[in-house]
């Protein structure tokens, strides 16, 4: 994404993404065993780049899961991502104990299909709470 301000009127260029969304993709039938570990090292490679910056998607799905027309995987929105330590991001066990909540007490964000149980229930999320839906999306 590219942002700017040109003669005095302010713009933001998104990248056009042709393709569709493994949700979408996977209306036309199964996907073969290659194509889905292609995908999930993908995605995986993808969240761990996210937390290492300390971000937590927070609704990791099919639909969110993009694949374009020449064969890259992009992960999609990030509407309800949150910030937290790099260390919880990561999954280390003493930060993640110490991450502030990520939702207010009664408040549940996300698609609860996918959900870790962590997030269902208001706990401290982590990096690892963005891996849970993998096995989620393998089973729908």
């Amino acid at each position: 994404m590219t942002w700017g301000c040109e003669n005095g009127t302010w713009f933001v260029a998104i990248e056009l993404l042709q393709g569709e969304n493994l949700r979408e993709r996977l209306t036309h039938g199964p996907i073969s065993w290659a194509e889905a570990v292609e995908i999930g090292v993908a995605v995986a490679d993808g969240l761990a780049s996210a937390h290492a910056h300390g971000i937590v998607h927070r609704d990791i799905k099919p639909a969110n899961i993009f694949l374009t027309s020449d064969g890259r995987v992009k992960i999609l929105d990030f509407g309800l991502a949150r910030h937290v330590p790099v260390s919880a991001a990561a999954g280390a066990e003493s930060a993640a104990e110490t991450a502030a909540p990520l939702t207010e007490t009664g408040m549940i964000a996300g698609t609860v299909a996918y959900m870790s149980p962590e997030q269902i229930q208001g706990r401290p999320l982590d990096g690892r709470s963005d891996i849970f839906p993998s096995g989620a999306c393998s089973t729908r």
